[in-house]
């Protein structure tokens, strides 16, 4: 029988609480929690899920044996009932995170707010920013304050969205969409910070990395399709609601 003292130390180990943060349950992610890669989270009816992928994995036909891959991992939203893996929106398309990294990657609320993925370094202490929703800090907003909670739901049209506990809308992926245009996204210009809401290609199936294509409004309200090159080229212009025409250029 083991001595007093070794039971004792057991007791206590299984009492202990957990002190690492829940991870995310449904379709909600709230301060506190953190999604790590295996995670994600999934809307009630299970048509779209948001979480780390690689492209690799998922773009590759692995019965032709190719010999193609990736080793950078995305932080995206999915339709998660269809065969095909496809992705509709990508956080860090420039900011990709090394393979070697993903293990100690996570989603989660910083400390002003704002959601952000983060790597942790060599230390295991120090963290790496990675990529950001850089909205306000909540303690330089008249309608937020420090006591104020903040959730990242996905909503049914698959639109990623930062609220508070009082229905605030702070952020939304649809506010910066990436090579896809879902139902209820739009292009634009933002008069007050003037950001331009446009959709740009992706470089490659593995590579999510802005490409060579853009769908923009421009400065006088038309809808040009270009190639993003300096100088840039039009290919093409939306002319009226009753003439327009198409002009792919070689």
């Amino acid at each position: 029988m083991p001595p007093l003292y070794i039971l004792a130390l057991g007791l206590l180990l299984l009492h202990t609480p957990h002190c690492s943060s829940s991870a995310p349950a449904g379709d909600t992610l709230t301060e506190g929690q953190v999604l790590a890669v295996g995670d994600k989270l999934v809307l009630r009816n299970g048509k779209f899920a948001l979480g780390f992928f690689q492209p690799a994995t998922s773009t590759i036909n692995k019965s032709r044996n190719t010999t193609s891959s990736s080793s950078s991992w995305y932080l995206g939203i999915w339709f998660n009932k269809i065969p095909v893996f496809t992705v509709v929106w990508v956080a860090n398309r420039e900011e990709p995170i090394a393979h070697s990294n993903i293990n100690s990657t996570k989603l989660k609320f910083s400390t002003d707010g704002n959601l952000v993925i983060v790597t942790n370094r060599a230390d295991a202490v120090t963290e790496s920013l990675v990529w950001s929703t850089r909205i306000v800090n909540r303690t330089q907003a008249s309608s937020i304050n420090t006591t104020t909670s903040i959730a990242a739901v996905l909503l049914n049209s698959g639109n990623l969205a930062l609220l508070t506990n009082s229905k605030v809308m702070l952020w939304l992926s649809f506010g910066y969409p990436t090579d896809i245009a879902l139902s209820g996204a739009t292009l634009g210009w933002d008069k007050v910070t003037g950001f331009s809401r446009k959709f740009i290609s992706k470089k490659s199936l593995i590579d999510m990395g802005l490409g060579s294509y853009s769908l923009e409004l421009g400065t006088s309200g038309v809808a040009v399709l270009k190639r993003r090159n300096n100088p840039s080229v039009v290919y093409w212009h939306w002319a009226s609601s009753k003439t327009s025409s198409m002009s792919v250029i070689p």
